[in-house]
């Protein structure tokens, strides 16, 4: 596929020599062009918001939140980005749900550069891609459907809703919710009540515990959890 102008592409990875990397590799081809690199969540969300890319390369694992969190926001803000989700492992979980999130493509970080390749320019096509390994899974997940359990939680939620779930257990006001996405703050109002609803949990640090297992939420939170509740790290 020729591709008549060069595809802007975000890097998103925690680990500095993978995004030195794959910025070398991008910068040999004439038709691709790195705008940004992030190494935390909140920074792809942020660089997404303000370059627009066509493409990011989104690691799972952050510091901060994992990728599948990252990219519900991203495609919240702008569904037009492909997002192409890499990770180490083929963990069911995050393969299933970096794909219902919205990642265009699902590789493993131990595929040759010119799969990646591939998956830009079958993204960039209008497809999906995935690698063999995932391949699988994903198609158990819709032959099976969603009988195992493992559900997550946020699926209850429209993209805007987990984006104001996000900002509230951050300790933000509604009206400062609705400041930063340009909403009345009782249009906010409305989404909280609904997320509550649809959840079934109206306690703010119930909600936090819930945004922290979801890994929408850091565990430095500045909303306080009950000492005696506290998630460890294991």
């Amino acid at each position: 596929m020729r591709m008549s102008k060069k595809v802007r592409i975000i890097i998103a990875d925690d680990h500095k020599i993978v995004r030195q990397g794959l910025h070398m590799m991008f910068a040999e081809d004439e038709t691709m062009e790195v705008v940004g690199e992030a190494e935390t969540g909140r920074q792809a969300i942020d660089l997404a918001h303000l370059h627009k890319p066509d493409v990011m390369t989104m690691d799972i694992g952050f510091p901060d939140m994992n990728g599948v969190a990252v990219t519900r926001e991203i495609m919240a803000l702008n569904p037009a980005i492909k997002v192409i989700a890499l990770s180490m492992h083929a963990d069911r979980y995050y393969v299933v749900e970096a794909i219902r999130a919205g990642a265009k493509a699902f590789l493993l970080k131990d595929c040759a550069f010119n799969e990646l390749m591939a998956a830009i320019k079958a993204v960039i096509g209008g497809h999906r891609y995935l690698c063999q390994a995932v391949t699988g899974i994903v198609v158990d997940d819709v032959i099976c459907g969603d009988n195992t359990g493992n559900a997550n939680s946020l699926s209850k939620l429209t993209d805007r809703e987990i984006v104001v779930l996000r900002k509230m257990t951050e300790g933000a006001t509604a009206k400062e919710i609705g400041a930063s996405l340009n909403v009345a703050s009782t249009t906010i109002a409305t989404h909280q009540q609904r997320l509550k609803r649809k959840l079934g949990i109206s306690n703010i640090v119930e909600l936090t515990k819930l945004a922290i297992r979801e890994g929408l939420t850091p565990l430095d939170s500045k909303v306080s959890l009950p000492s005696s509740h506290t998630p460890k790290i294991r």
